[in-house]
């Protein structure tokens, strides 16, 4: 409403009826809210990074739950103490995640990588980013990100990882037959080189597989070996024990192997 003073003593008043400019204001404002609401319950981390001013222009709660710092302990930072929170093995990595975020306008993209805590320990993060907004340029001005902590699950893959390989230096090394049943569903298994070089097979000609090394078996051996095998899937222990039966195996050649025994053992953390 706007007020003129007449000459003669007169007030003019006009007005201007902003009905529906005030309705649009609170339903934006409202849908501000909600989305606000939204993000701050969810169990990821999530935050949106402006890429002209190199802030981050929102966190959400989970986000500060996960790494323990708030929005303006990251935007306190300058770029390189909050480059120097990323792992230096994963810096490269993190780089060209980024270049291909920036340069996609329709899709987002994954990333695991590991991020410095407020307390000083490392996160495994599982991240996916996509472009968020444009400037007037037409150039991606703006991103949002959300990430898992996957830190748990990533270091029992490493423990695994080392497992495994110590059971590879130990297959190669062993002087006794070593087969592993990677793959259930797909029945893929592996043999060490003293397995093939005990039943005559050439790594080259023959694909281990467990209906194959059924199929070798003696049929009176097979409920046992099935028996083993159940007990091992079923078993929830990381201990290893020999079920310690002997086992008589059609060689390649058609000659029987029956010694030394071929022990089965139960290890239930490889499948």
């Amino acid at each position: 409403m706007l007020y003129f003073q007449g000459d003669d003593n007169t007030v003019i008043s006009l007005f201007q009826d902003v009905s529906d400019k005030r309705r649009v204001e609170i339903r934006l404002k409202e849908k501000e809210q909600f989305i606000h609401r939204a993000l701050n319950t969810s169990f990821a981390g999530i935050y949106i990074f402006n890429l002209l001013n190199r802030t981050n222009e929102f966190i959400n709660a989970a986000y500060t739950k996960i790494t323990g710092y708030t929005l303006d302990d990251i935007n306190s930072m300058n770029p390189e103490a909050f480059g120097a929170l990323f792992h230096p093995e994963d810096v490269a990595l993190a780089l060209r995640h980024m270049e291909e975020v920036t340069g996609c306008k329709d899709k987002g993209f994954e990333i695991e990588y590991r991020f410095k805590h407020k307390q000083g320990h490392w996160i495994w993060y599982l991240s996916k980013d996509a472009v968020f907004d444009f400037g007037d340029d037409g150039k991606v001005s703006k991103y949002i990100g959300s990430f898992l902590d996957i830190t748990e699950q990533k270091n029992k893959e490493l423990e695994l990882d080392k497992t495994l390989k110590k059971l590879e230096l130990i297959m190669a090394g062993t002087s006794d037959g070593f087969w592993h049943w990677i793959d259930h569903d797909k029945d893929i298994v592996e043999w060490n080189d003293r397995m093939f070089e005990m039943l005559g097979y050439k790594p080259q000609a023959f694909q281990p597989s467990a209906k194959k090394f059924f199929g070798l078996l003696h049929s009176d051996d097979i409920p046992i070996l099935q028996k083993a095998l159940t007990e091992a899937v079923n078993l929830q222990s990381y201990l290893m024990s020999n079920i310690g039966f002997e086992q008589t195996i059609m060689a390649f050649d058609g000659t029987v192997v029956k010694e030394p025994p071929i022990m089965t053992r139960r290890a239930s953390w490889l499948k």
